[in-house]
């Protein structure tokens, strides 16, 4: 007996659950291997091993303080509905380090201390140079995850403070 003699109701079953097999094996792979912005706990971990033995990480202004150091993992929640800019966690994974420090510093202080040891790890100077901001901002591929690193320097009520932080973007096509 072949298909097409089954009477129309038992081929559109037969088609459904061909169909709904083939969506859950899609659904599960998908899962498991981390995409529609899902990463699995130990990719995320192999990252924050990965920042922290950074050299450029570890680098700090002249009389710096640490006053902060943390990191962050976003959870995995396929179909939601939040944009990037809603999620109250990171993408992916997330280490960034606070200094306070005697004053705050310009572009191209901050490119004479980190760049050196930037480029020597890897990290590739993205942006435009002259944009007026008091940061720099470096990318490059760690375990296959597009990581960007910045380094910023800001004022405020508290005094002047150099943050550095290093953000993976899982999806992000390149740098």
């Amino acid at each position: 007996m072949d298909f097409t003699s089954w009477p129309l109701r038992r081929r559109m079953l037969a088609c459904g659950a061909v169909v709904a097999v083939l969506a859950g094996i899609t659904v599960w792979a998908g899962y498991r291997n981390g995409w529609w912005g899902c990463v699995r706990a130990d990719s995320q971990a192999r990252a924050l091993q990965a920042y922290a033995a950074d050299p450029t990480f570890a680098l700090a202004p002249p009389n710096a303080i640490l006053v902060r150091e943390s990191t962050l993992t976003g959870p995995c929640v396929p179909g939601s509905s939040q944009t990037k800019e809603d999620r109250p966690t990171p993408e992916f994974a997330l280490a960034f380090r606070e200094y306070d420090v005697p004053r705050p510093y310009a572009r191209s202080e901050l490119t004479t201390l980190f760049d050196s040891t930037a480029r020597a790890a890897g990290w590739r100077p993205v942006g435009d140079e002259s944009n007026g901001t008091s940061q720099v901002v470096y990318c490059r591929s760690i375990d296959g995850t597009v990581t960007w690193l910045g380094v910023g320097s800001t004022t405020g009520d508290g005094g002047a403070s150099v943050l550095v932080a290093i953000d993976g973007r899982p999806g992000t096509p390149q740098c």
